[in-house]
């Protein structure tokens, strides 16, 4: 069974299309979670409306606490093999189901990546990426992947569960980034297919301003760090070349929001000498790149190294 988690807040112009999409599905074995986070706008109604139609539509009202906490219950009261996250303004591709268990029928997989479409709201085509760079582990031990939201692909569920994923509540940027390394860290078997199945619709007024986003990138990008290494920790995870690549990216994410916004600098040598002890302490040595080293050494010569890379720019 496919298990599509939808967190639902203040959607109402769009939600019909994302739901039909599912309900006209040919695929049969799923389960649509419906989490209404609170809405005043009656996407709830909608959602109950939907759930009277066809009872694979499991509606869950909750107050509002954020996309993370929505699609947590999501996966707290899942019951498929296989977890699909979708946004509610978005939809799905035609025979979408059809293609993905065709994917892993009979197959000895854990992950499937597909494309996506982007659409503007007039829904005149933007754009689109496909998945299919996808490198055998026996070959180079990791996979070779951009950074995606986890509408991208399809995950088992049994992995999820076994180590506990959860997306971290309260981080309202960067949350999607670590849920998705924390699960390819875990996975054994991706796969890829040459199909686009997700539509993504991309608003004008959904997502935060680049202000906004760049503070909360300084305030949080260290807890996620924190995060990332404590998992690595936990469950006894070796260095690949992708996971150093995403690991040094974390690391400059931190260093570089807060060269920007410089009100979270209060402890932040300390939380990154510490991350960086306890990579090394485990046998990790690739991740950390010059500026890396630089700026776990001393952060005022790294802000010093980008002011004057800036300065010569000019």
């Amino acid at each position: 069974m496919f298990s599509i988690i939808i967190p639902v807040y203040n959607v109402a112009p769009y939600i019909r299309k994302c739901l039909d999409s599912v309900l006209t599905q040919d695929v049969n074995d799923w389960e649509a979670l419906l989490i209404d986070d609170g809405s005043t706008d009656g996407s709830g109604s909608v959602c109950d409306e939907y759930a009277g139609r066809d009872s694979r539509f499991r509606v869950f009202h909750k107050t509002n606490g954020g996309v993370s906490s929505a699609r947590n219950m999501g996966l707290d009261n899942a019951r498929g093999e296989w977890v699909w996250y979708v946004d509610p303004d978005d939809w799905l591709a035609e025979d979408a189901l059809t293609f993905l268990a065709d994917a892993v029928n009979g197959k000895n997989c854990d992950t499937v990546f597909f494309g996506i479409e982007y659409y503007d709201e007039s829904t005149a085509l933007m754009g689109c990426e496909d998945r299919e760079s996808i490198v055998d582990r026996a070959k180079d031990e990791t996979i070779i992947l951009g950074d995606y939201p986890p509408q991208n692909y399809l995950l088992k569920r049994e992995i999820i569960e076994k180590h506990h994923l959860r997306f971290s509540d309260g981080i309202p940027v960067g949350e999607d980034l670590e849920y998705q390394y924390k699960y390819l860290m875990v996975c054994q078997n991706p796969i890829s297919i040459d199909k686009r199945l997700y539509k993504c619709l991309r608003r004008s007024g959904s997502a935060m301003r680049n202000s906004e986003t760049l503070d909360c990138m300084a305030k949080y990008s260290p807890v996620i760090l924190e995060h990332l290494v404590s998992f690595i920790s936990e469950n006894g995870i070796a260095e690949t070349t992708w996971l150093a690549a995403r690991l040094t990216r974390t690391f400059k994410a931190v260093m570089s929001s807060n060269y920007v916004v410089g009100k979270y600098r209060n402890g932040l040598q300390h939380r990154l000498r510490v991350a960086d002890k306890c990579l090394k302490s485990m046998g990790f040595r690739t991740y950390a790149d010059w500026a890396v080293k630089v700026g776990v050494t001393d952060l005022r010569l790294y802000y010093g190294v980008q002011y004057l890379r800036k300065w010569m720019k000019q």
